[in-house]
Formats: structure tokens, sequence, C-alpha cells
């Protein structure tokens, strides 16, 4: 469970490459919280681009669900239209 905490935290901070911190926890990439939001979900949420390509290129999976039933790519394509 603090892997899972420590992984959330460095992808919605601010740091330059936190996709570094990610992919030395490889078997982190897909994890989900309680919400069943994964990195990539989070990463996509807060347009974290750079984030985004590395999560995909280590294996993230954009058709997991969170709880509301959104995707990483549900949740960017809804972004694309917001912004």
């Amino acid at each position: 469970m603090v892997q899972v905490i420590l992984l959330l935290f460095l992808v919605i901070s601010f740091f330059i490459s936190p996709c570094l911190h990610i992919i030395a926890f490889p078997q982190l990439i897909n994890k989900r919280t309680h919400n069943n939001q994964t990195p990539l979900i989070l990463a996509v949420s807060r347009k974290h681009l750079s984030c985004v390509q590395c999560l995909l290129a280590a294996g993230g999976d954009p058709n997991i669900a969170n709880v509301l039933g959104e995707t990483a790519l549900f949740k960017g394509i809804k972004i694309k239209y917001i912004c």
C-alpha cells in the first residue's frame, strides 16, 4: 500500500520526469487505488503527456476502468474536447 501511495504521489507531483520513478517499479504500472485509478488514468487526468507516453511504453493499460467506468483512453478523449 505504501508503494501505491508513493507511486501515485509521483504521478501527480510536478517533478521534471515522474515517469522515471514509476518505471522503477514495473509491477505497479497498472496498480489501482481504492477508486481503481491507475497511474495512467491519473497522468492523463493531469495532462502529464510525457508521463502518459512513458507509462504506455512500459505497458500501462489504457483500457482499465476506474469505479466510474472511465478508462485512460476515455479521459484523454474527454479532456481533448474540454480544453
